[in-house]
This record gives structure tokens, C-alpha cells and sequence, in this order.
């Protein structure tokens, strides 16, 4: 009577084992199945089960043991292949972060590049508006303007210019100073 009770108490939580384990087992969840596969692996299944059963009916607890270290051991190659897949996820994770950071980055620095191309766009039409403005000036009245720019200016504004009004801008200055503002532009 008292084996029998031991049995019995023992025998739910292993058939339970036994048959989750069994089905661990027997399907490999990494790898998909075509039909034929998948209608053999039933087959096997439904086929351990009933030896598990068997075993268990005989009290063949040799066997029941056997296949309960194998269910353990496979227990384990899945969580190590868990634990693999993890480490890849954290690393794949890391990686996309500083992917995100670099963009991120990249995106700043597309940013502050158009601004810098507006700014220089409006400064070169502004360029181009006073370049238009000298052009239309008499001599005279050119060379007084021309006189209190600095060189750099007078360098933007000449580059403006179309190339009767450049021979006219370099006529208005004197000889000196357009022979330096020339050696500048040729040497830039």
C-alpha cells in the first residue's frame, strides 16, 4: 500500500514532466517542418508517450530516469541557446544605439551645413545686389564708394561683376591698390 502511494505521488509530477519534456524532445522549434516531417514527428511523439506510459505502468524507473536526464539535458542546450540569443539581442541592441548616436550626429551636422549654406546664399545675393548697384555708378562716384571698402569687399563684389563692369570697377581705383587687390585674386 505504501508503494503504491509513493507512486502514485510520484507519478503525476513525472508523467507531466515526461510529457512536456517529451514533446520538447521529439519537435525542434528552430527548424520548420514540411508536412511529411511534421506527420512523422506526431507519429513519433504519440509513439514515446505511450512507451513513457508503459514505463511508468511497469515501474521501469531506470528508463523514466534515462528520459528525464535527457528531457534536463535538453532543457539546458535550450536555455544556453537562450542565453547565446540574448547576448546576440544586447549586442545587435548596443550596435543599433550607436548606429542612432552617429545619425544622429549626421543629422546635426546636415543641419548646420544648410544653415551655413543660407547664410552664405543670402550673403552672396546681397553680394550680387550692391555688385549690380557699383556696376550702374559713374566712375567718379564709384571710386569715392570703392575707396573706404576693404579689399576682401571690393574682391566679392568685383567676382559679382560682369566683365565690362569689372574693367570699370579696376579703372576707378587707383593704380596701386588695384595692382594689389589683382595679385590677391590671382594668388586665391
Amino acid at each position: 500500500m505504501r508503494r503504491w502511494v509513493l507512486m502514485s505521488l510520484f507519478s503525476f509530477p513525472l508523467m507531466v514532466l515526461l510529457v512536456i519534456g517529451i514533446i520538447f524532445l521529439i519537435s525542434s522549434p528552430s527548424q520548420p517542418e514540411g508536412k511529411k516531417q511534421e506527420a512523422e514527428s506526431v507519429q513519433k511523439r504519440v509513439e514515446v508517450k505511450k512507451e513513457v506510459k508503459e514505463d511508468l505502468k511497469r515501474g521501469n524507473w531506470t528508463k523514466v530516469k534515462n528520459t528525464i536526464d535527457s528531457l534536463y539535458t535538453l532543457v539546458d542546450k535550450y536555455r544556453d541557446s537562450l542565453k547565446i540569443k540574448d547576448r546576440v539581442i544586447d549586442s545587435l541592441a548596443t550596435e543599433m544605439a550607436t548606429f542612432d548616436e552617429k545619425r544622429n550626429e549626421l543629422v546635426s551636422e546636415i543641419e548646420t551645413w544648410k544653415k551655413k549654406y543660407t547664410t552664405l546664399t543670402q550673403k552672396q545675393n546681397k553680394v550680387r545686389e550692391i555688385a549690380k548697384t557699383i556696376s550702374a555708378l559713374k566712375a567718379k562716384d564709384m571710386a569715392k564708394i570703392l575707396s573706404k571698402l576693404d579689399d576682401q569687399t571690393i574682391i566679392q563684389i568685383y567676382n559679382q561683376m560682369s566683365k565690362t563692369s569689372r574693367k570699370n570697377l579696376l579703372a576707378a581705383l587707383s593704380s596701386d591698390r588695384a595692382a594689389a587687390i589683382t595679385q590677391k585674386m590671382i594668388k586665391n
